[in-house]
Parts: structure tokens; sequence; C-alpha cells
């Protein structure tokens, strides 16, 4: 029945009505198929360039943190390498014995006077004035100095006087022989050691 009244229908209309499905079912198409279709492909592109974003944030966290970690590594190689230069408290006879054979390889006598230990204060570390008067052969003194600045602790002089000693000596008072004073001289060393 349906299919008489559209065969009875003049071709311009039959033109016209099939022209109107074909724009109805586009129309269908686009609003039904192809507009959700955009808006879900926005959507994940929306989502792909947060998940990207955020990818990118985590990645650089993760390469700061490796960078800082790799930092640290440094600082504590640099740290170990820190301690090594403090004198324990424990080790002070031994810090001293050091100093003495330093003394003893280089044929100079020496008289050390080390600054009292403060026991009552907490610190990381602690700063202990130590004097030290030697008297040798100039030469030998220089190669003493240098000795004293290349162990492994951490001296710091601040002061350093140099005497050229008439006929006195630091130990006996005298040295007698007034020909063998002329190479010799007195150091008067004053320096910060580092305790922990």
């Amino acid at each position: 029945m349906i299919l008489n009244s559209i065969k009875s229908i003049g071709i311009k209309y039959k033109i016209i009505l099939t022209l109107f499905i074909n724009f109805l079912v586009i129309i269908l198409i686009i609003y039904l198929i192809i507009i959700p279709r955009i808006r879900y492909i926005k959507e994940n592109g929306e989502q792909i360039i947060r998940r990207r974003i955020f990818l990118e944030e985590q990645y650089i966290k993760v390469k700061r943190f490796m960078a800082s970690n790799k930092d640290m590594n440094l600082v504590d190689a640099d740290i170990q390498k820190l301690d090594e230069v403090f004198v324990d408290y424990d080790e002070d006879l031994q810090f001293i014995e050091t100093l003495e054979k330093v003394a003893i390889d280089n044929n100079i006598n020496q008289r050390i006077s080390l600054g009292s230990i403060k026991n009552g204060e907490v610190s990381d570390f602690e700063k202990i004035i130590l004097e030290i008067s030697a008297d040798g052969n100039f030469l030998n003194m220089m190669n003493y100095l240098i000795n004293l600045e290349t162990l492994n602790y951490y001296i710091n002089i601040s002061s350093l006087d140099i005497y050229k000693p008439s006929t006195y000596n630091i130990n006996d008072g005298l040295l007698g022989d007034e020909s063998n004073s002329l190479s010799r001289v007195i150091y008067k060393i004053t320096a910060d050691t580092y305790w922990r």
C-alpha cells in the first residue's frame, strides 16, 4: 500500500523524497555517530595530553631525584673524607704519637701543649688549641712544617713565630756550641685542631 502510493507519486516528488530521506539519514549519521565520535576523540586527546604532561612531570622528578641521589653519594664520600680529618677523643695518644713521629723523622726537638678537652659541651666537633715549640736545623724545620701540613688531620696553623736562637734550647735551655746554633731555628706554632 505504501509502495503503491510511492509508485503513484511523480518523479519530481520521488527525487525530493529521496533527497529528504538521504538528508535525514545523513543528519542522523552526523548526530548519532560522527558527533559522539568527535567528542570521544577530543576527550581521549585531552586525556592523552594530560597523561603525557603527568608522565613528563614524573620523568623530571625521577631525573631530579636520581641527580640528587648521585649528588648525595658524592657528598657522602666527601663527608667521609671530612670525618677522617677530625681527631677522635679516644685517639688523643695516637695523635700525639703522630706528631712525635714527624718530629723524630725530621730530627727536631719539640714540646707539645694541647688545650683541654671540654667534656660538658655537646657539639659535632670541638676546636682545641695545639701549641708546639720546636727547634732544629732550618731545612729540617721546613720539612717538619711540610709534614705537619700533610698529616691526615686538619691542623689550622693560626700563628707561626720563627726565632734564631743565641744559646737557648727549648728542652734543656742551653745549646752550648754557638756555631751549631747558626743554622738552628726555633718555631713556636699555635694551631687549631678539630676533635670529635
